[in-house]
């Protein structure tokens, strides 16, 4: 139970003040059971236990669990009759009158508190400040909010930013998000070819009005100097890094979220996504959909368990088809050197002559189930802008001991979904998908079309890996995976609830968001995403057919 909150004892309880998350200036006001917040008054203090004792009348609330008699010798009594806390899920801790506690639907007349989502709710710290390594900055992540939109505010100069869009370079900008305040961050656009070949026009930094915005990354602490602060204070809710996907390709405005939020609901690994809003110069930007950096913040998180604790290679974009050192050390993004394992893999892929060849190399040095499971999940959403298309992938190196390696693919990018959303309001044409993995040959190699020096891109008939993963079985496999998500997560009607939930939870902000198109435009958006779903969730890999393309 997420259950931060410390009551406060002094003069102070009969207007019933509760400490907010946000630390340590801010607290929540329980007045007639509606909580209001505002700064906490000068004397107050916090109830502070190890056992997480908090008292009511005679007996307690004992572990945040239950409320017991015999767990009040070190606290003070709080006298309410009822209160409520409210955690992530719309949900609100409720004291009830037989002493009783229960997670319950919050009451009709309360509403959810949208932590420091206004602009007057800053409060900056007066010289000399509370010491650095007091201060907690970390006390909730930026994935923690579902039911509502977190407010981000950055103070930039727009001529500097809009100039030179290309060369994805960072300019100072302040970022402000509840009391947190980065006054040395970094702010550039985000993007690639993929996105600035839409939105922009042909070699300049002009919009091209196929996109309604672009994506902003911002780094909290580029441009700060003091090591003390970059050494404490090198986080903002949990995040190195802020990536705010405009969704300009994207009209329907769920591509992407839908994406993440199923792979997460499905245990695979990669990264969050939530609905926020941004402000830029104290003027209403939008909203965009924030969606968690993958870096060693990342990684740390999900392979803990690892060998290296998380700490291992992190590898952008590599498919095995280059045998140069600077190649891999281009895509090495975090964690350890481990370069001279990415050209053992590929030398394996070169010189394989057999199907157990094949067994054996992705037995070896790939996590088999894993890889399966992106490629199944990409498959059954009709996900085609994918690693098949040469990017949108990473692979962390999970070493287990005896020093025992495999490579685990991490998926990135759902913006486009084959580009339908995109196409329907712009009348644009719907992207020709290469030919699929499972189409490759294994003698394709001794085909001059598939010297790299001819292709500055190898088409997918000529990948090593694909090739790989046929004569080793894996089709068999991504079906098993294709024909268990179809039939659990990625049903039509689920689909359609989480959209519905979203669509409410947006609607409101979209209303003064300048940016957004009206609502005809991004159902219609819908629609078109919905049957793309539909189209491919059934389409299973065919396994009897020819292999060659």
């Amino acid at each position: 139970m997420k259950f931060l909150f410390f009551l406060l004892c002094q003069v102070y309880l009969s207007a019933g003040y509760i400490q907010s998350f946000a630390k340590p200036r801010f607290c929540l006001k329980n007045n007639f059971n509606s909580l209001k917040q505002e700064l906490c008054p000068k004397k107050y203090d916090f109830i502070v236990n190890s056992e997480n004792q908090i008292q009511f009348n005679n007996k307690c609330l004992c572990n945040g669990i239950n409320i017991e008699d015999d767990c009040c010798n070190t606290v003070d009594e709080i006298k309410y009759n009822t209160f409520t806390i409210p955690n992530y899920n719309g949900e609100c801790l409720t004291l009830l009158k037989n002493m009783s506690l229960s997670w319950n639907t919050c009451s009709d007349n309360y509403k959810w508190q949208k932590w420091m989502s206004h602009e007057s709710y800053y409060y900056k710290e007066p010289e000399p400040s509370i010491p650095i390594n007091q201060v907690d900055y970390n006390y909730m992540s930026a994935f923690d909010s579902s039911n509502y939109l977190l407010s981000y505010y950055l103070d930039l100069d727009w001529k500097k930013l809009n100039t030179n869009i290309r060369y994805e370079k960072f300019i100072h900008c302040q970022l402000k998000v509840n009391h947190l305040y980065y006054p040395n961050a970094g702010c550039r656009y985000k993007g690639a070819a993929g996105s600035f070949d839409f939105c922009l026009e042909e070699n300049s930094d002009e919009r091209s009005g196929l996109c309604q915005k672009l994506s902003i990354k911002v780094d909290p602490n580029y441009f700060e100097n003091d090591k003390k602060i970059r050494d404490v204070k090198n986080k903002v809710l949990k995040q190195k890094k802020l990536l705010f996907h405009g969704m300009g390709l994207d009209q329907s405005l769920l591509a992407e979220k839908t994406s993440y939020t199923l792979l997460n609901e499905m245990n695979i690994i990669a990264p969050k996504a939530v609905y926020s809003k941004l402000f830029i110069n104290n003027t209403y930007n939008g909203v965009y959909l924030l969606v968690e950096h993958i870096d060693d913040e990342f990684t740390e998180e999900h392979f803990k368990d690892d060998h290296n604790n998380g700490k291992g290679a992190l590898y952008k974009d590599v498919l095995f088809n280059i045998y140069q050192d600077d190649y891999f050390t281009k895509r090495h993004i975090e964690g350890k050197n481990e370069n001279g394992f990415m050209f053992e893999v590929a030398a394996s892929l070169l010189f394989y002559t057999s199907k157990e060849d094949a067994r054996h190399i992705l037995e070896t040095y790939f996590d088999v189930d894993s890889l399966a499971k992106v490629i199944a999940f990409n498959a059954v959403i009709g996900q085609t802008d994918d690693w098949q298309t040469r990017h949108n992938f990473y692979w962390y190196v999970r070493e287990k001991p005896k020093g025992v390696k495999k490579l685990v693919m991490i998926p990135w990018d759902y913006d486009r979904m084959n580009d339908i959303s995109f196409a329907v309001g712009n009348n644009a044409p719907v992207r020709v998908s290469m030919p699929k993995w499972w189409t490759t040959f294994p003698t394709y190699f001794k085909d001059n079309r598939c010297i790299y020096k001819m292709y500055p891109i190898l088409p997918i008939v000529c990948d090593l890996l694909s090739s790989v993963m046929v004569e080793g079985g894996m089709k068999e496999l991504v079906n098993t995976y294709i024909d268990k998500f179809a039939f659990t997560h990625i049903k039509p009607s689920y689909i359609n609830y989480l959209w519905d939930n979203w669509t409410k939870t947006i609607e409101p902000d979209l209303e003064d968001d300048p940016t957004a198109l009206n609502r005809q435009i991004r159902q219609k958006a819908r629609n078109y995403l919905f049957g793309h779903i539909l189209k491919h969730r059934r389409q299973r890999i065919p396994t009897f057919s020819s292999n060659k393309p």
